[in-house]
């Protein structure tokens, strides 16, 4: 497939320019349901708020406890810019994936982190600073695994999940990049995609949102809860 260009070779507007989980899990549920399309992307943003809620409960609930935890839950639920959330855009759909990989990462659960992470990466491109998390709470996790006690074969099996982790992490910020690539032929057919949509793509900004989110006193509650 090529991407839709002018004569002048300037790229047209088209659908690489948007992540694709959004929309495929609208897509499934309007075919399974009946529904139209937007009352099916409604009821998606409305169980993907859900999820965020309970997720955020289960990240406070080990430092603050349940009353703190619901507290949180019911803060989110009522925000007065909650509303936005209910439209048919993918925002609460990737807040949904951002929550649950942090409520993993605190579980120390780097597999399902890691999976989770990639649903994030495919449904807006904001999933650089969270990849970054996941990373060092993976890399951090190396270490004790291969040096506990036991056989070679088992400390072998303790490190590859956290391994892996640290391997998806690394592509998944990419990974729609690289689909579009494969499949247009052109490296830059999601950011060139989104120019012709009027977004473009800053680098500086996107270091700068790592920075500050591995910089930030709370993120060390991510690798120590106790």
């Amino acid at each position: 497939a090529r991407l839709p260009t002018t004569v002048d070779g300037e790229v047209l507007a088209n659908v690489w320019a948007f992540f694709p989980a959004f929309p495929f899990a609208a897509g499934v549920l309007a075919r399974v349901s009946g529904l139209s399309f937007v009352w099916s992307a409604l009821a998606v943003n409305l169980a993907a708020g859900a999820i965020v809620a309970v997720c955020l409960a289960a990240m406070v609930r080990p430092f603050a406890g349940d009353q703190a935890a619901a507290r949180a839950a019911t803060l989110w639920a009522f925000l007065p810019t909650a509303f936005l959330l209910h439209v048919p855009y993918s925002e609460a759909v990737h807040l949904a994936f951002v929550a649950a990989c942090l409520a993993a990462v605190v579980r120390g659960r780097m597999g399902l982190a890691a999976l989770l992470l990639v649903g994030a990466a495919l449904s807006r491109g904001a999933a650089l600073p969270l990849a970054g998390a996941v990373i060092v709470r993976a890399a951090m996790s190396l270490g004790p695994a291969w040096s506990a006690r036991g056989p070679i074969a088992t400390r072998r099996a303790r490190w590859l999940v956290p391994g892996a982790a640290l391997v998806i992490s690394a592509l998944a910020p990419w990974l729609w990049m690289l689909v579009a690539w494969r499949v247009t032929g052109r490296i830059d057919a999601v950011t060139a995609s989104q120019g012709a949509w009027g977004v473009r793509l800053d680098p500086s900004a996107m270091v700068l949102a790592l920075r500050a989110n591995l910089a930030h006193d709370g993120i060390a509650l991510l690798f120590n809860p106790s």
